[in-house]
């Protein structure tokens, strides 16, 4: 195998000595006999000792800053070593995981806002308030920390403080949160305990609370999808870095690959017999690695 690489090497350089001959013939006057023509060059340079034919023409390719483009732009090393379709993979690949994180993210968001409106319409800190007033067996139309004024907002006529102690004395698992929060919008849909303050709940304070309402369950959905958006969204950032160490990676491998090769160099080396000086052709082989 190595023996058919040289042979095949070598008839490239014999092939590309006779074009080049050829080509030189009406510019320089040789005549494209080697014997005749290395007299005349040394007729032309005779002070020259070696005279390039084929000179070496090599650019090497920095593994170090082929990755460092990569990983700031994936696809950017893969240019920059030649490597031109893994250069477009990677960059569509990004730009198609930006896209789907731009889009998802976005919708997160509208479906956020859009169960936000709802939960603002349709759950009552004030008749989640009043169900357990009434379920220790209190008189919910005449407490002093729920404010009568229907003016406010239901999350606005309620002391929070003492909303908590009554969910600590019905041994409830969790607090509700200030209005606002991420954690407020969260609990009202998630655990059975809010499900009295939904506006289609009709149970009394004797009944199971678990039995939850169908705005409950709507809402529920809802939200569902907006965590649903933001985790696609959040695996196409994943995969945006993933593709930036991959891009990275495979910059390096392919700038080391580009500079591990063979390369010729031709000339022709001066020689002088019995007083005669003659250019007698060379060829140098090289592997880099």
């Amino acid at each position: 195998m190595r023996l058919f690489i040289v042979f095949f090497i070598l008839s490239i350089f014999c092939v590309s000595e006779m074009i080049a001959q050829e080509n030189s013939q009406v510019e320089n006057g040789l005549s494209g006999n080697l014997q005749y023509d290395s007299r005349e060059i040394a007729k032309l340079q005779p002070a020259a000792k070696r005279v390039e034919i084929l000179p070496e023409v090599r650019t090497r390719k920095s593994p170090a800053l082929a990755g460092l483009m990569s990983l700031v732009i994936p696809g950017a090393g893969e240019l920059y070593t030649g490597h031109y379709y893994e250069a477009a993979a990677f960059f569509v690949v990004e730009a198609a995981a930006i896209s789907v994180a731009v889009i998802y993210n976005n919708k997160g968001d509208k479906q956020t806002t859009a169960f936000q409106n709802v939960a603002d319409q349709q759950w009552s800190a004030v008749k989640y308030a009043k169900w357990m007033v009434n379920k220790i067996g209190g008189d919910s139309s005449n407490v002093s920390w729920i404010e009568n004024n229907m003016t406010l907002p239901p999350w606005k006529r309620v002391d929070w403080n003492i909303l908590h102690k009554y969910e600590d004395s019905l041994n409830f698992s969790h607090h509700l949160e200030q209005y606002g929060l991420q954690q407020y919008y969260e609990l009202i849909g998630k655990y059975p305990q809010y499900s009295p303050g939904w506006n289609d709940y009709n149970g009394g304070p004797t009944d199971d609370f678990h039995n939850v309402s169908q705005a409950f369950l709507n809402y529920a959905i809802m939200r569902g999808k907006a965590n649903d958006y933001y985790n696609y969204s959040a695996k196409a950032v994943i995969a945006i870095y993933i593709n930036h160490v991959l891009s990275a990676v495979n910059a390096v491998w392919g700038a080391v690959t580009e500079n591990k090769s063979i390369m010729l160099e031709s000339s022709m080396e001066k020689q002088s017999i019995q007083g005669i000086s003659y250019y007698a052709p060379t060829l140098k082989m090289r592997m880099y690695f």
